[in-house]
């Protein structure tokens, strides 16, 4: 029997799969990891393997490295190998034969050690792969043996892809081909087990198994034999419940307990999991007595609870986390998340009530965090956001860290380094920059000093000590710090005095100056290198002074003073102005989402003050980059619907707010758009507008119930649908061929219409409530529509019955009302998206998803694909867009220029642009590849940036931004500078004629 101080084996099982054991087991070992805890997972679930994908990125190195170890399968593979090797040995007949069962242990208190294993087998260490290592300053492990290998390392002539797909087949081939009757009869697999327990608990804290599901070979090694505490999990249905009282009963039975666990303690914790938290408080109630019925009868009598077993430990189910592989845990700022992490946490107090060496590292959910979770939680944030700078940007935070640091002056008696602040003024642009980046997740503080300075410092003394990285800077380049310490106190007290001759370096410290400022020359500040310069001046001057003694070199000595002081009044007045266009640079910076005219004007400003600057040349070809990647409508209303027409001259907009009108838009002069033509008629907000094939006419749906379709030369109303309708149209698609017009309606319907007659031809009537998007395929066979039901539903235009035939129905996977369909541009593809913040691509050959989009995190409006069909576009409420590769589903932009919903987003038809629809009042075009070019000088770039302008400042714009400075325009060639509008003529509503 294991030793009352040796770790535990807990082991997850479910009776049903697809309730989140696998991503429970995830975080709680995370957690406990996190705690202090030296924690082992197991992947016992051989037929559905992949628990080392909850810790690793698909793109990440150390993935296929942790694939290409060996692990579960590959043990027993190679106990076998061994066993067959020593039978058939010619010795094999001189090697006694493994001693009997002993029988029942001594009955006196003090246990006799367990029989060593007698037959070769292979450590269990080789099969242990560390996740995360042990580090003095964090002294929990998290290690991992995968349930086999399914990838090996790259050679020469094949492929990544090739390998891991022979290398899965094989290992696919051993789990289907192993006897696990003939392993327990002829190979002693009871006893390997019992070895491989031993071997489990060594120098562990706690050993967590992911099991298979069911009544299988493995669950039941791993419930059965190997298991010191059972964590059940049972979805809310008959199935597991029924399931796991059968399989609860069976592990508590007597004979078990005494004979086949000789006697082992075996605990059970019952974890109720996808919980909808949201449904009905009697049926949760109906779901909370079964559970208890089941549970309290076999829990454990040392758990207790603050309420009960089911409300302390329910998992509620979360869509999101039903699609990726994710720890949810790490998120401290998902609200999703963090309930995911309060259960937990439970989780883990319920082990600790049943474990000494957990109940030691677990703190009561009323203690505060302690020393160890803070420097593991700084650590790893903080390596977060490094890891997502580029590689220059890495150096620069390197550069940044070291200099908010005071480094102990060991010669002195100081023992501990300590931060400090520096002046935000006194970092450059890129420092600046980076600097932002950390403050924004807590680990950097950017504050003022009580005088006009801004200051940044460390938010924490301890990030010191507990970011590793950080410490190793510090390690490696002490030397360097130091003496760059010293030389900034002396050039501080220098410019303090009023910069005496008296404080400059002494001759013997001038080489060591020299060489540090030839190998790290971007490491020092403006003001630490003045000093310096200072100092080899005034030293050469020293020296020539001692060799040269005539009158001459007097003179030269006055012409060189002179020559100093000019170039440190030259300096100081370049360090303002460098000042300045930094600042100026940072406002252009936070303005260039909202407000991209004023973000380019005070992008030239600074680049006009700061021109001699390779820093300022760079920043301003940034900024151009930035401001014209969007090009801003002012509609003046909430914008619901942003459509081109097909040859791409012009675009369509859909409007309401006590406005609702459709607009026409086509290009102005000087990268603007203008309104061609309103189309006044709805009563209520425009839901949609849309150009016919041909781009001669334009039908618009509105909440008014009504639809319209109107001549696009002339700008009349032609007519609409005569009949009336009774709910409000949500959207309206032409086919392919301009015949019909199909809308979609909140009376649960979709209706489709004879476009010319404006008659009705078609009603579908399938769905159960209100129906939001209807779509055409191009090739014209297909109708799809999506509505609050969470169902898409596909009709044949030959036939007008559901073209979904294999499914026998809807297209179901949404959870949460669908808002959007829309066809690939070949008809190969079907794209949906909905409030449960995903968008789903389906194949409609087969009408099974292929591509699930997961990344924004608030209702997804709108979905489109791009003209070639390669790219998908999403629109969402959380005020982004975002654009994806059809093929492969990663995410290649994040288009964030609107301050509020984006209402819809669609390819022009050459694909180079997004049209955005944002309930901000605006549309919004983005150019996909902006292009600056690289070589241009500042004054080429000062100039393109003014021709790109549409402004100058307004009045009292440059007096928020520019000061006491007196007005001028940024741009002369714009004669005037623009008025600043008052409110009410920003959101002044066109007249609605009376019918």
């Amino acid at each position: 029997m294991p030793a009352d101080d040796a770790a535990k084996i807990y082991t997850f099982y479910s009776y049903k799969g697809g309730v989140g054991r696998s991503m429970a087991m995830a975080n709680v070992a995370e957690l406990l990891y996190r705690s202090g805890l030296r924690v082992l997972m197991i992947d016992f679930d051989l037929e559905a393997p992949g628990l080392e994908q909850y810790f690793y990125k698909n793109d990440d190195p150390e993935l296929q490295k942790v694939l290409c170890k060996r692990g579960v399968i590959d043990l027993l593979f190679s106990y076998k190998s061994l066993r067959s090797l020593r039978d058939s040995s010619p010795l094999a007949a001189t090697i006694s034969a493994p001693p009997e069962d002993p029988g029942p242990p001594p009955e006196d208190d003090e246990q006799s050690p367990p029989a060593k294993f007698p037959y070769p087998v292979e450590p269990l260490s080789s099969f242990v792969t560390k996740v995360y290592p042990a580090h003095p300053n964090m002294p929990g492990e998290l290690s991992i043996i995968t349930a086999g290998r399914r990838a090996k390392e790259e050679r020469r002539l094949e492929s990544r892809e090739k390998q891991t797909k022979d290398e899965f087949a094989l290992y696919a081939d051993r789990v289907r081909s192993f006897a696990w009757d003939d392993f327990y009869l002829n190979l002693d697999g009871e006893r390997f087990f019992d070895w491989f327990h031993q071997e489990a608990v060594k120098d562990i804290d706690i050993v967590l198994i992911d099991s298979r599901t069911g009544v299988a070979e493995m669950s039941g090694v791993c419930t059965y034999q190997l298991a010191d505490v059972v964590v059940m999990f049972l979805a809310p249905n008959n199935q597991n419940v029924d399931g796991i009282k059968r399989i609860a009963d069976s592990l508590t039975s007597p004979d078990l307990i005494s004979q086949g666990r000789k006697g082992r303690k075996l605990s059970l914790i019952f974890v109720p999991s996808r919980v909808d938290l949201t449904a009905e408080k009697h049926k949760l109630d109906d779901l909370s007595a079964r559970f208890r019925q089941v549970a309290d009868k076999f829990i454990s009598p040392d758990l207790n609870f603050e309420i009960n077993s089911f409300v302390d430990l329910r998992i509620p189910y979360i869509p999101y986390y039903s699609f990726v592989e994710e720890v949810a845990v790490r998120d401290a700022k998902s609200p999703v998340a963090i309930e995911l992490t309060k259960v937990y946490k439970k989780i883990c107090r319920s082990f600790a009530q049943l474990d000494p060496k957990v109940s030691a590292k677990i703190r009561p959910e009323s203690e505060p965090v302690d020393d160890l979770n803070l420097a593991e939680q700084q650590n790893r944030i903080a390596d977060q956001v490094y890891e997502q700078l580029t590689p220059d940007k890495q150096q620069v935070a390197r550069m940044l860290f070291t200099r908010l640091v005071r480094l102990a002056q060991i010669d002195a008696g100081e023992v501990k380094d300590s931060p400090k602040n520096v002046k935000l003024d006194d970092l450059n642009y890129q420092q600046r920059g980076v600097a932002q980046k950390f403050s924004a997740q807590g680990l950097l503080v950017i504050g003022e000093d009580g005088t006009e300075h801004k200051t940044v410092g460390l938010a924490a003394e301890s990030l010191i000590d507990n970011w590793i990285l950080f410490t190793s800077w510090i390690n490696e380049d002490r030397e360097f710090l130091i003496w760059r310490q010293n030389i900034q106190s002396a050039s501080l007290n220098w410019e303090k005095n009023g910069r005496p001759d008296s404080e400059l370096l002494a001759d013997s410290r001038i080489p060591e100056a020299r060489k540090w400022l030839d190998l790290r020359p971007d490491e020092l500040s403006g003001n630490e290198a003045k000093y310096l310069y200072a100092s080899f001046a005034i030293g050469g001057q020293k020296l020539k002074l001692r060799r040269l003694q005539v009158a001459g070199v007097i003179l030269g000595i006055i012409i060189t003073s002179f020559v100093i002081y000019y170039a440190y009044q030259q300096n100081r007045q370049l360090n303002i102005l460098e000042a300045r266009a930094r600042q100026l640079f940072s406002n252009s910076q936070t303005l260039v989402v909202y407000q991209p005219e004023l973000s380019l004007l005070l992008a030239i400003e600074a680049g006009r003050l700061a021109s001699a600057s390779v820093e300022a040349r760079q920043a301003l070809k940034t900024m151009l980059m930035q401001t014209s990647a969007q090009t801003v409508i002012h509609v003046g209303a909430p914008v619901y619907s942003a459509r081109y027409s097909h040859d791409g001259k012009r675009f369509v907009t859909g409007s309401g707010g006590g406005i609702s009108v459709a607009q026409i838009w086509e290009p102005g002069g000087n990268n603007s758009w203008q309104n061609l033509t309103t189309l006044r008629g709805h009563l209520g907000d425009v839901r949609r507008a849309a150009f016919s094939p041909d781009d001669r006419f334009i039908a618009t749906a509105s909440y008014d119930a009504t639809a319209i379709i109107w001549n696009v030369a002339k700008g009349e109303m032609l007519g609409g649908p005569t009949d009336p309708r009774p709910g409000s149209f949500t959207d309206i698609d032409w086919s392919p061929k301009g015949i019909l017009v199909a809308t979609s309606a909140q009376d649960n319907k979709v209706y489709v219409w004879d476009a010319l007659s404006q008659k009705l031809f078609q009603t579908l009537n399938l769905f159960t409530d209100n129906v939001n998007c209807v779509a055409f395929s191009p090739d014209g066979r297909f109708l799809a529509a999506g509505s609050r039901d969470s169902q898409v539903r596909v009709w044949n235009t030959k036939t007008w019955t559901e073209a979904t035939i294999l499914l026998k129905g809807p297209l179901k996977g949404h959870a949460d009302e669908v808002l959007s369909v829309s066809f690939s541009p070949d008809s190969r593809f079907l794209i949906t998206a909905g409030r449960d913040f995903t968008a789903r691509i389906w194949d409609t050959y087969r009408w099974q998803t292929v591509k699930v989009l997961m990344g924004h995190t608030n209702a997804i409006t709108r979905a489109s694909f791009s003209p070639d069909g390669k790219f998908v576009v999403t629109a969402s409420d959380d005020a982004s867009a975002m654009v994806w590769e059809t093929a492969t589903g990663n995410r290649v932009a994040v288009l964030r220029g609107l301050p509020g919903s984006i209402n819809d987003a669609s390819f022009s038809p050459d694909g180079k642009m997004v049209l955005l629809a944002g309930s901000d009042g605006t549309a919004r075009l983005w150019d996909l590849h902006p292009q600056v070019n690289p070589n241009l000088s500042m004054p080429e770039l000062l100039a393109l940036a003014c021709a790109r302008a549409t402004r100058n400042m307004t009045v009292e714009e440059w007096r928020l931004y520019m000061g006491s400075e007196p007005y001028h325009a940024t741009c002369p060639d714009i004669l005037q500078p623009m008025p600043t509008p008052s409110a009410s003529q920003a959101t002044q509503p066109f007249a609605v004629p009376a019918k």
